[in-house]
C-alpha cells in the first residue's frame, strides 16, 4: 500500500479484500478459499494451478505477470467436466451453483418443449420431476440449489430424500414424472460431484445428450414460470422395497459378504436380508478400499476371508450399479461368467437375447459359451443400453463397467437386484 493514502481508505481496502465469498476451492482440497487466496496462490505459481479451471482469471495482474504464467502453465491442460453417463466436475470448480444451473436451465427447456408437444399434456398443472441425492454434505447443498431452480422454472418437485441411481430412474417411472435427477458427490473421487438425468420412463441420458442440454443451457436464462411449482417430500422407499422383495425370495442360503461404501444401499439391503430371511451380510467400507478392490488389488480381500469363513464376495460400486464378485478365495470373477450364469436359466428352447459392450466383441469371437445367444453390441453408456433393451427386447446386458442389465417394462440396471439374480440362480459356489 501507498505510506500517504489515508489510514481509513487502507483499512477500507483491507476490508474489501478479506470480505469476500469463498467461491474457489483449489483441486483435492475440500474447504473454499476467498479470490485473494486463489489469486495470491496464482501470482506465486502453485501448483495445483496447473489444473484449477480458474487459472485464466488475471485480469488483476499487469501484462508481464499474466505472458508470464500463461508461459508456465501452456505445458498441462486443466481437468474438465466430464459427460459420459451424468455430469461430473471437480466441487466448487467445475461443478458448482453456477455449473448446475446452466444444466438445469438446457435441461427445462427441453423438458418444456416436448411437454407443450405432447397431447396428454393437460392431464397435470405443471411437469413432475424427481430428485434425489447422496448422504454427502455437498449433495444436500446442491439439491437446495436445483429444487430451488426447478420450482422457479414452474415444475412440481418430487423430492425422495437419500437414494441410489437406480432407486431415482425406478421412481421416475413409478410417479410417471417427466424427469429425473440424482445428485451425487465422491463416488469417482473424493473431490468429483455431478448430477445423472433420467427422462420419462426412468430413461438415462448419457454423452451426447448431455452435451446438447448443456449447449441449450449456456444460451437459455433462467426462465420465470407463469406460475411457480411446488415441492412434495415423497416416501419412495417403501415402494422401491416392496418391488426389489421379488429379487430376494428363494434364494439360496449362501454365506456371501457384500460390500459398497454407499450407506444408503447398505441400510436397503440390512432391510432386505430381515424380511427374507437371507444368509449374506451387508457392510460399508471405506470409498478407497472400495477403488482397490475395483482395480482389483485384493490383498485385503484373500487375507480376510480366511478368518470371515464366507462362501463368496460382492462390490456394488458407490453408483449402486455396478457390481464385481469374488470366489471364497478373493479371486475375481470375471462377468461373462456371472452373464452365462443367468442365461443358463433359461429353457433349452428360448434363445436368449443378449446387449455386450463393444469392449466385449473381440473376447466373444473367441468365447463359445454364448454361442445359441442372439448377441448385440453397444457403446457402454446408460442411455444406449436403456435404449437397446427396450427396442431389441433383450434378456440380459452387459457393459464394459461390469453394470448388468435386465429385460422389463423399464430396463433395469440395479446393483442390488443384480445381486439377488444370481443368489436366485444358485449363487456363486465354484
Amino acid at each position: 500500500m501507498d505510506s500517504e493514502t489515508p489510514a481509513s481508505d487502507q483499512l477500507q481496502l483491507l476490508r474489501s479484500l478479506v470480505a469476500e465469498d469463498a467461491n474457489y476451492c483449489c483441486p483435492d482440497e475440500t474447504s473454499p478459499i476467498t479470490r485473494s487466496v486463489h489469486l495470491a496462490r496464482l501470482r506465486s505459481h502453485f501448483e495445483k494451478c496447473h489444473i484449477c479451471p480458474h487459472r485464466n482469471d488475471l485480469e488483476q495482474f499487469s501484462p508481464e505477470v499474466q505472458r508470464n504464467l500463461k508461459s508456465w502453465w501452456e505445458r498441462s491442460r486443466p481437468q474438465q467436466t466430464q459427460f459420459t453417463d451424468g455430469f461430473r466436475g471437480l466441487i466448487h470448480n467445475e461443478f458448482e451453483r453456477s455449473e448446475l444451473r446452466i444444466i438445469l436451465n438446457g435441461f427445462m427447456e427441453s423438458l418444456w418443449s416436448d411437454w407443450i408437444q405432447r397431447d396428454d399434456q393437460n392431464l397435470a398443472t405443471q411437469p413432475k420431476v424427481v430428485i434425489g441425492h447422496d448422504l454427502h454434505g455437498f449433495s444436500f447443498e446442491m439439491t437446495a440449489v436445483a429444487i430451488q431452480c426447478l420450482a422457479e422454472q414452474g415444475c412440481q418437485v418430487i423430492d425422495i430424500g437419500n437414494a441410489t441411481t437406480a432407486s431415482t430412474s425406478f421412481l421416475v417411472d413409478q410417479t410417471r414424472s417427466e424427469a429425473g435427477l440424482y445428485l451425487s458427490t465422491g463416488v469417482e473421487s473424493s473431490q468429483v460431484g455431478g448430477v445423472d438425468l433420467y427422462r420419462r420412463g426412468g430413461m438415462p441420458l448419457s454423452a451426447e445428450s448431455l452435451h446438447a442440454i448443456h449447449n441449450l443451457g449456456e444460451i437459455s436464462s433462467n426462465r420465470q414460470a407463469r406460475k411457480s411449482g411446488g415441492v412434495i417430500p415423497f416416501a419412495g422407499r417403501a415402494i422401491y422395497h416392496e418391488v426389489l422383495q421379488k429379487y430376494y425370495e428363494q434364494i439360496v442360503p449362501e454365506q456371501m459378504l457384500i460390500l459398497s461404501s454407499n450407506q444408503t444401499l447398505i441400510d436397503i439391503l440390512r432391510v432386505l436380508k430381515e424380511s427374507s430371511q437371507g444368509s449374506f451380510q451387508p457392510e460399508l467400507i471405506p470409498v478407497d478400499l472400495e477403488r482397490q478392490l475395483i482395480v482389483n488389488q485384493t490383498d485385503w480381500l484373500k487375507s480376510g476371508l480366511t478368518s470371515l469363513e464366507f462362501e463368496s464376495v460382492c462390490l456394488i460400486n458407490g453408483d449402486g450399479q455396478a457390481v464385481y464378485f469374488y470366489d471364497s478365495t478373493g479371486e475375481k470373477i470375471p462377468a461373462l461368467e456371472i452373464l452365462d450364469q443367468f442365461v443358463s436359466q433359461h429353457h433349452a428352447h428360448q434363445t436368449p437375447g443378449l446387449i455386450l459392450g463393444e469392449e466385449y466383441q473381440s473376447r466373444i469371437s473367441y468365447d463359445q459359451r454364448f454361442s445359441n445367444a442372439q448377441i448385440r453390441y453397444r457403446q457402454s453408456l446408460r442411455e444406449n443400453f436403456a435404449q437397446g433393451m427396450r427396442t431389441s427386447k433383450s434378456h440380459y446386458g452387459l457393459d464394459a463397467h461390469e453394470r448388468y442389465w435386465f429385460a422389463g417394462h423399464r430396463p433395469v440396471c440395479d446393483g442390488i437386484v443384480t445381486v439377488g439374480k444370481v443368489l436366485q440362480s444358485g449363487g456363486l459356489k465354484r
